[in-house]
């Protein structure tokens, strides 16, 4: 649960920082399935980001995202399409090795988050 909280939080943050674009560009991500921003914090996030903005412009700037990324599928299933069979040989091949490097990341992820509250706890027993 503090991992989607922290995720959440940066994205807030980015998003109020940067405004309108980070909007477009987080809902491109989601919608491309980008593995560090799943739908089940993305979502929540901008919704509660909408209730802040202007909820038409908000609604348009997500659309915008959208619209970009599927253009950029029909772009690759036009242009590659008839090449799938070769497609679907390179990404199996690539996507163990983005699987063990995914896995990587996240047990140093885990083994972080584990000293840092090691840490802390010995300063919490010092004071």
């Amino acid at each position: 649960m503090e991992i989607i909280n922290s995720l959440t939080n940066q994205i807030m943050y980015i998003i109020s920082e940067i405004g309108y674009i980070a909007v477009v560009i987080i809902t491109a991500m989601e919608y491309a399935c980008f593995p560090a921003m799943p739908s089940e914090v993305i979502l929540p996030a901008i919704g509660i980001l909408a209730a802040k903005y202007n909820k038409k412009t908000f609604i348009l700037f997500s659309v915008m995202g959208i619209i970009i990324w599927n253009a950029i599928l029909v772009s690759l299933g036009y242009f590659i399409g008839h090449n799938w069979s070769y497609i679907h040989l390179i990404m199996k091949q690539y996507s163990i090795f983005a699987a063990i490097i995914i896995f990587i990341i996240i047990l140093l992820l885990i083994y972080r988050k584990l000293v840092s509250r090691k840490q802390n706890n010995k300063s919490k027993n010092l004071i």
